[in-house]
């Protein structure tokens, strides 16, 4: 049935306004001043700042049997926090390994109340052609390099690696070892990003903390997910309002450490109200971005899988 969130606040060039939302299931169908016009169900939005759901990035997911700490695991890390989506990395060290590894994480994340994406990590040695075809072959979004020293950076050949990624972009997301002096690793990574043209960042966003629009982007989650707008899907958080909360970026990004959500809703299902989690086994799905890289006006939508 759908339904009004009247007068939320929500966050645009870091100032907030004032906007009503009509939400019709799993869908924003309009967003504007106000619908004073229409009649259908409201809830009372003024008291409240709405953010979209999050996504975190996790390297830790523990597989395991035990149902009870995966529980606790995800409440406790993801939907507290505002997480509606995550962002899932399995480390891999040989090519031989990728699809059973896979597997295995799929079967754990099976019973996830939130939807989620697999990434992998593979150290930068082992980055070769085929492994780039092999990723392309199983739609893997998102690479994470794993870098223990500086000079490897000059042992691969990486106009092959860019031919094997051709048509793609599959973002690379660089992870260094504490040993690799920054600076002087941002000015070579840069001069490998711009000459061969991949889709990449210089930092790697910390684990379980929202990620950015321009990273979202990268992955092709944006923005069907990141961003309130008109067609999209039913995933956001409301914080209780208050002025003195600060807005660090954009979108909103309460901290998300001190302040917990007041309602979270996850594809058009509350998630969470108040004090109360509705813990849905398996209610979430897996995202498969038919694109990765940078977002443009031509991109396939990303797809979910059922």
């Amino acid at each position: 049935m759908p339904y009004i969130i009247d007068r939320v606040k929500l966050v645009k060039n870091r100032h907030v306004f004032t906007y009503s939302i009509l939400v019709d299931g799993n869908q924003i169908r309009y967003k504007d001043k106000n619908f004073d016009h229409l009649s259908f169900m409201r809830m009372d939005g003024s008291k409240y700042l709405m953010t979209p759901g999050y996504i975190f990035l996790d390297f830790s997911l523990p597989i395991s049997n035990n149902f009870q700490h995966f529980k606790q695991v995800m409440k406790e890390k993801f939907i507290l926090k505002g997480c509606t989506t995550i962002v899932s990395i399995i480390s891999v060290q040989y090519e031989r390994q990728l699809e059973k590894c896979l597997r295995e994480q799929r079967k754990y994340l099976l019973n996830s109340p939130i939807d989620y994406l697999i990434g992998i990590m593979v150290p930068l040695k082992k980055l070769t052609p085929n492994f780039i075809r092999l990723c392309k072959r199983l739609k893997i979004p998102l690479i994470m390099i794993l870098i223990h020293e500086l000079r490897e950076l000059d042992e691969v050949q990486w106009g092959w690696i860019r031919d094997a990624l051709f048509p793609q972009q599959i973002p690379f997301f660089p992870k260094i070892k504490q040993t690799i002096q920054p600076n002087m690793f941002k000015k070579k990574w840069n001069h490998i990003v711009k000459t061969h043209k991949f889709s990449s960042i210089l930092d790697c966003p910390k684990e379980h903390q929202p990620l950015s629009k321009d990273i979202l982007m990268k992955i092709g989650l944006y923005p069907e997910r990141g961003e309130i707008h008109v067609g999209g899907k039913v995933n956001y958080n409301l914080y209780r309002y208050e002025k003195k909360i600060e807005i660090v970026e954009e979108n909103a990004l309460v901290d998300y450490d001190k302040h917990i959500p007041e309602i979270i809703v996850h594809n058009g299902t509350i998630l969470k109200a108040g004090e109360r989690i509705f813990f849905r086994s398996g209610a979430g799905q897996e995202i498969v971005c038919s694109l990765p890289g940078r977002f443009r006006l031509d991109s396939t939508p990303i797809q979910i899988l059922h």
